[in-house]
C-alpha cells in the first residue's frame, strides 16, 4: 500500500472521530435557547391581582365646629346634644354673656357635655329664622339626630344662672328682660319678619 494513501486514510478517520465526538457532545449538552424563545404562548396569563381594598378612614372632624352642619356631625359622632347660642356683635347683652358667663370655669365645665356653636344672626339669617329667633341672646339645647329643641332660653344670664340652666334646672329669671316688647333686636333685614327697625339695635 502506498505510504501517502495510508496517511490519507488515517487523516480521514481522525476527522470522522473528532466530528462524531463533537456531535455526541452537542446532543448530550444542547445549547440553552434564549429566555424569550422559551416563552410558552399557550400558557394562560394571570391578570394582576389588585391589593386588598382598605376600609375607608373615618372622617376626622375638628373639635370646634365652623358651621351648623358640622356641629350636628360632631354631636352625632360624640353622642352629645348641640348648644346653640344666637347673638350678634352689636348686641350688648350677647357680648356680656360671651365675655362673662360663658368664660366662667364652672359654666365651661358644664358646656363640655355639649357641642357648642355660636350663631351670628347677621350672617346666618336662615338659621335664626329656622329656630324662630326674634330677639337675642337666645340659647338652645338641640337634639342632633332630629334637630328638635330640648330646651330654650333667652335674655342675659349671669354665670350661676346659666350654669343651672345648663344643668337642667328650672328657668331662672334673666338679669335682663325687656319691660316692653322690643323693637326686634334682630333686625328685619336679618330675619325678614316684622317692621324694619330704623332706630338701630336696642342699647
Amino acid at each position: 500500500m502506498d505510504k501517502n494513501f495510508a496517511w490519507a486514510i488515517v487523516f480521514i478517520l481522525g476527522i470522522g472521530l473528532i466530528a462524531s465526538v463533537a456531535i455526541k457532545r452537542g446532543i448530550n449538552n444542547p445549547k440553552k435557547a434564549p429566555a424569550a424563545e422559551e416563552f410558552d404562548w399557550n400558557r394562560p396569563v394571570n391578570p394582576p391581582v389588585d391589593p386588598k381594598p382598605q376600609p375607608p378612614k373615618p372622617q376626622v372632624l375638628p373639635s370646634v365646629p365652623t358651621s351648623y352642619a358640622q356641629a350636628l356631625q360632631i354631636a352625632k359622632q360624640q353622642k352629645k346634644d348641640v348648644l346653640l347660642f344666637f347673638g350678634a356683635d352689636w348686641c350688648k347683652y350677647c357680648e356680656e354673656m360671651k365675655n362673662g358667663a360663658l368664660k366662667n370655669s364652672k359654666v365651661k365645665e358644664k358646656m363640655k357635655k355639649f357641642v357648642y356653636y355660636y350663631v351670628d344672626t347677621d350672617k346666618e339669617r336662615a338659621l335664626a329664622t329656622k329656630f324662630d329667633v326674634s330677639r337675642i341672646p337666645v340659647y338652645i339645647i338641640l337634639d342632633a339626630n332630629n334637630e328638635q329643641a330640648k330646651k330654650t332660653g333667652r335674655g342675659k344670664k349671669d354665670a350661676r344662672s346659666f350654669e343651672r340652666w345648663l344643668s337642667g334646672g328650672g328657668e331662672i329669671r334673666p338679669d335682663f328682660l325687656p319691660k316692653r316688647r322690643p323693637r326686634f333686636v334682630v333686625r328685619d333685614d336679618v330675619l325678614g319678619v316684622g317692621p324694619v327697625n330704623t332706630n338701630g339695635p336696642i342699647k
